[in-house]
C-alpha cells in the first residue's frame, strides 16, 4: 500500500528531476561557464540529488515547489 509520504516523496523527486534536467547544460564539458560557477552548479545539483532524503517527513508531506531553492538562492544560502 502506498502511503501519503511515499506519494509526497515521489512529487519531490519528480520536481527535483525536472530541475536537474534543466541544469544539465551547466556541467557539460563544453559549457562557457567559469570553473568556479561550474563547481557551484555541481554543488547545487548534489543538493537536488539529495532530495528528499535530506528532508524531514513533515517537510516532505507539506512539500511545495517553492521549498526547493533555485540556483541563485542556493548559492546565497551557502554564504
Amino acid at each position: 500500500m502506498t502511503t501519503s509520504t511515499q506519494i509526497a516523496e515521489d512529487a519531490v523527486r519528480g520536481f527535483r528531476t525536472a530541475i536537474l534536467a534543466s541544469t544539465d547544460w551547466a556541467v557539460l564539458p563544453d559549457t562557457a561557464l567559469t570553473d568556479a560557477i561550474k563547481t557551484k552548479y555541481e554543488g547545487y545539483r548534489q543538493y537536488l540529488r539529495d532530495l528528499p532524503s535530506n528532508m524531514s517527513e513533515d517537510e516532505v508531506n507539506s512539500f511545495n515547489e517553492s521549498d526547493i531553492l533555485d540556483f541563485d538562492a542556493w548559492v546565497t544560502a551557502q554564504g
